[in-house]
């Protein structure tokens, strides 16, 4: 919100220090450290991770107070217990790290102030349980990232009328082509003006009024949408026995609901197509570095096609909504949580709920507000706990009916209740798991009243159905290794997983096979073609049911150790924009292949899944060898069917480009020739030593094995629970001498059948390591196949020569040298 009132901004170098415990006489305290502010403390002091303290701000100010004027002093956000002196005298205590409070200092102000605040942030059980109250995923446990205290946003003092608006609530309809808003004084108003301005200025509408309730209709205005964020001035001025007093509000005419399945953004059908936004930074964790750093982030993401963001479990800094609403991206927020439910927490809780909303409701760009994210914090077999959230949802539809709720935006496990939008959460590893991934969106869109509680299940009514998260990983990027002086957060293990350990990873990788065939900025490109493939997979398989009616990716970027965002933790592109953009802006249709291993000169038949209905477009295939054009006809939903002779095209991994207009679609194609292969193939489930002849490959069926070939051994592990990749993917890797089977290095969808559902290797004492996977913060290397001394090798893999996959390798394999 912007006024013409006064400002004096108190931001800037602080006076700070800790205490292990509560100062007695705070007059007598003398701080011999300095902080910014807004900042978190944890940036420049990370002991506050480790050991509980007391937090010392102190500054001083000079205002010379006007006559008939009051003035207030305000603070952005301060985490998490706060307890505020002027001067001396005790202007009062905040509790909560999210939400905006002042204190009126107008009799207290003196030419020179001295401005003190203590600041305590629970990080165990003592004083304050945090495990009880709203603190997402800083603090708690477990605790995700990093802890996070003091006062991270901004602190300014205010002057205001004696008479003032505060208060203010806006809510403005494109649908009903009107704006209501209601305000609140200290005292009576003689009357009141509401004027709505262009962009230039200029009067669109304006309405006077004697209460403090004013709906003020509109015509001619222009909606907003990410396509198109018009924003508009909305200015409100009070008189009151010779007191005036002015606010102007940006905003914008938006309508966000739910019908028949469907979403609608003022009356249209609108598909999300969002991201999960964590909103930490490296070096200010908290803290929006900056507008410019922040909007630029936001455009990135715009550029890609991303046009939702899911704000994760924390309340965030106006300038983000600010800037959600300028370029133009729907902001879904979360709630942020507790990790044990009690009374307290969750009057806390609603409450934080409520004065979020109530901050942001002018915001074109909020539309959608989760209560509770996969029952964290919150039992619902508990019938008082399942209870309590079914209320708060019906209280907070009531009382802001232009917000789409969620209950509990649920991940396996756990369920809806009652809620706005059948919203889940999926993870799979889809190059080797793509069955698992293809059941389980299958399941989401046939049966999508099984995602409710069974008892609630009464409450299903359609609603529409969204993928709200799912993702996949890539490595860090190299800056992250080279760290010479590295952050705090560095030595944070969560839930003790080795792969979430940065430590140490750049020595992990130079100490590793990989890096005898790769540099660490080739083996990260690499995890970026893995991360995007699977996301191709994913999304396409999510188009295909129209009962889903968007998704969200996890995340917007890499976030300490987690390494699936689409942008680097430092918001860098980890690939060009347009290679997402092409994916998520095809509105058109989606395109694969009836088979995507075939033998060269076999038919291939493209299946296209119209979403609108095309008459007499041109359809166009190209690759290498390959290119045609033809027209077709079909109706939204229809499948087209299209044959390819593949006669012309070479052998090996071949990527088909698929136009209509400007939409495109990449789809990959394995082809082989047909050849004899020479390599002996060796089936075997047996463990013990074993001495294979030359020029053989070893094959190892099942999990639990152990193999000796001296000086060689193995054991086979089974790819399931946290080796499974569907949380922290697996990086799929394939040594360069192993062109065209995999260009680049890459696994594809087409190489799929090879390793869906085989043990991986853990071996020593191989010459060389050809295929292999390693994980997170290369924390994990395992193999799919080895090779040994005699041109003999051992795999897992699911290798037939009478298949062209396993044909390319065989006869691939047969070229390499010793």
């Amino acid at each position: 919100m912007r006024s013409g009132r006064k400002r004096i901004n108190l931001d800037g170098k602080w006076r700070f220090d800790m205490f292990g415990c509560e100062p007695e006489d705070l007059a007598e305290v003398e701080p011999g450290r300095t902080i910014d502010v807004p900042a978190c403390v944890e940036r420049y002091f990370p002991a506050v991770t480790r050991e509980q303290f007391y937090l010392y701000y102190e500054r001083s100010f000079e205002l010379a107070k006007r006559h008939n004027r009051r003035y207030f002093l305000h603070f952005g956000a301060v985490d998490y217990l706060c307890k505020v002196f002027l001067n001396g005298e005790k202007l009062g205590e905040h509790i909560g790290g999210y939400l905006p409070f002042e204190f009126e200092i107008t009799q207290l102000i003196l030419d020179n102030n001295r401005l003190q605040i203590l600041v305590f942030d629970p990080i165990g059980g003592g004083v304050l349980d945090n495990r009880k109250i709203p603190h997402g995923k800083q603090n708690g446990e477990p605790n995700w990232y990093t802890n996070i205290s003091g006062l991270w946003q901004s602190v300014w003092i205010e002057e205001r009328p004696e008479v003032y608006i505060h208060d203010l609530k806006i809510e403005a309809s494109y649908l009903q082509g009107r704006v209501r808003v209601s305000f609140k004084t200290d005292s009576v108003i003689d009357g009141a003006v509401l004027t709505l301005l262009d962009r230039k200025g200029d009067t669109i509408s304006s309405k006077r009024a004697v209460s403090n309730e004013i709906d003020l209709p509109v015509s001619g205005v222009f909606p907003w949408s990410p396509g198109e964020p018009n924003l508009y001035d909305l200015v409100l001025e009070i008189s009151s026995r010779g007191v005036h007093d002015r606010l102007s509000v940006r905003t914008g005419f938006k309508d966000f609901q739910t019908a028949s399945g469907r979403l609608l953004l003022n009356g249209r059908d609108f598909y999300i197509k969002g991201v999960l936004d964590q909103d930490f930074y490296p070096e200010t964790l908290y803290t929006v570095p900056s507008r410019e750093y922040l909007g630029e982030s936001f455009r990135k993401l715009k550029r890609m096609g991303i046009n939702t963001l899911r704000h994760h479990v924390k309340v965030p800094d106006p300038l983000y909504m600010d800037l959600a609403d300028e370029i133009g991206l729907l902001v879904w927020q979360d709630s942020p949580y507790f990790d044990e439910f009690s009374p307290t927490g969750s009057l806390e809780l609603l409450k934080t709920i409520r004065g979020a909303i109530e901050r942001d409701l002018h915001h074109p760009s909020l539309c959608v507000y989760s209560i509770i994210n996969e029952s964290w914090g919150i039992d619902l077999t508990d019938r008082e706990q399942a209870g309590w959230l079914a209320r708060v949802l019906d209280e907070l539809k009531q009382d802001y009916p232009s917000i789409i709720f969620t209950d509990n935006s649920a991940c396996m496990g756990n369920y809806h209740l009652k809620s706005d939008l059948n919203d889940y959460h999926f993870y799979a590893s889809s190059i080797d798991r793509g069955k698992l991934w293809n059941f389980l969106i299958e399941s989401f869109s046939n049966n999508p009243a099984s995602f409710y509680l069974r008892e609630y299940r009464d409450n299903f009514e359609e609603e529409p159905l969204l993928v709200s998260e799912f993702g996949n990983w890539s490595l860090p990027p190299k800056k992250w290794l080279e760290k010479r002086d590295w952050p705090h957060w560095f030595s944070h293990i969560f839930k003790n997983v080795a792969m979430t350990r940065p430590g140490g990873a750049g020595e992990r990788f130079l100490a590793s096979e990989i890096a005898r065939e790769y540099s660490y900025d080739e083996l990260f490109e690499i995890s970026v073609e893995n991360q995007l493939e699977n996301l191709r997979m994913e999304i396409d398989k999510i188009r295909l049911h129209d009962r889903i009616r968007g998704f969200v990716i996890t995340e917007s970027s890499d976030i300490f150790w987690e390494c699936n965002g689409l942008l680097t933790f430092d918001r860098d592109f980890k690939f060009p924009p347009e290679r997402l953009g092409a994916l998520l802006e095809n509105d058109l249709f989606v395109a694969s292949l009836e088979s995507d291993t075939l033998w060269l000169g076999q038919e291939a038949r493209l299946l296209v899944r119209l979403f609108k209905r095309l008459h007499g477009e041109t359809i166009s295939v190209e690759s290498d060898g390959l290119s045609i054009e033809r027209r077709i006809d079909g109706l939204e939903g229809e499948t087209v069917a299209l044959s390819l002779d593949t006669s012309s095209m070479s052998e090996g991994v071949r990527a088909l480009t698929v136009r209509v207009g400007r939409a495109a679609s990449t789809v990959p194609l394995l082809l082989c020739k047909r050849g004899e292969t020479k390599l002996k193939l060796i089936k075997t489930s047996k463990s013990g030593p074993s001495e294979p002849e030359d020029n053989t490959v070893l094959v190892l069926e099942r999990a639990g094995m152990n193999v000796g070939i001296s000086p060689y051994s193995a054991r086979t592990v089974e790819k399931e629970d946290l080796l499974s990749g569907d949380w922290i993917s697996g990086i799929f890797w394939i040594v360069k001498d192993l062109s065209p089977f995999a260009p680049g290095g890459h696994f594809r969808k087409c190489h799929g059948g090879l390793i869906a559902g085989r043990p991986m290797i853990e071996s020593e004492g191989f010459s060389r390591r050809l295929i292999g996977i390693t994980y997170g913060w290369l924390a994990g290397f395992y193999g799919y196949l080895d090779m040994l001394e005699g041109h003999r090798f051992v795999t897992t893999m699911n290798i037939d020569p009478s298949t062209p996959q396993g044909n390319l390798l065989l006869r691939q394999l047969e070229t390499l040298q010793y």
